[in-house]
C-alpha cells in the first residue's frame, strides 16, 4: 500500500506517539502538520496498530536475542529480460521474528511506502 502522507509527518506522528507519556489524538497530528483530521486518523490508526503487542504463541514480546529477517515473494517481472532477475511489483513484504529459544513470529505485510517504480 502506497500512502500520500508525506514521509516528515508519518515521522512526526511516531515520534510523538512514542515519547508521550499518554499517547497522541489525530486531532492534535491534524493542528500540528496541517493534515486533514481522516489522513491525521489514518495515520495514527496505523502506527497504534504497528505498536500493538506481537502475534507471538503466548502473546508477549520477544525478548533476550532476537533475529530478524524480511523477504519478498511473489510479484511479476517489471522487464523483459530473464536473465536480470531485479525488478518486479505486486510482491508482499513477509517478516520473520526468532528468539534463540524457539519462540517466533512471522507476519505478511502489505507495503506501506513508494519504491518509485
Amino acid at each position: 500500500m502506497v500512502s500520500r502522507v508525506p514521509l516528515r509527518h508519518w515521522c512526526y506522528a511516531l515520534w510523538r506517539s512514542c515519547t508521550s507519556k499518554k499517547g497522541v489524538s489525530a486531532l492534535e497530528i491534524k493542528r500540528q502538520t496541517g493534515l486533514t483530521y481522516k489522513s491525521a486518523l489514518f495515520l495514527m490508526h496505523r502506527i497504534r496498530f504497528a505498536m500493538a503487542p506481537a502475534n507471538t504463541k503466548d502473546g508477549g514480546k520477544l525478548s533476550g536475542t532476537v533475529e530478524v529477517d524480511e523477504t519478498y515473494f511473489g510479484g511479476k517481472p517489471d522487464h523483459p529480460y530473464p536473465n536480470n532477475p531485479r525488478g518486479t511489483h505486486g510482491e508482499q513484504i513477509t517478516l520473520g521474528m526468532v528468539e534463540r529459544n524457539g519462540r517466533m513470529c512471522a507476519s505478511r505485510r502489505a507495503r506501506s511506502f513508494s519504491t518509485g517504480r
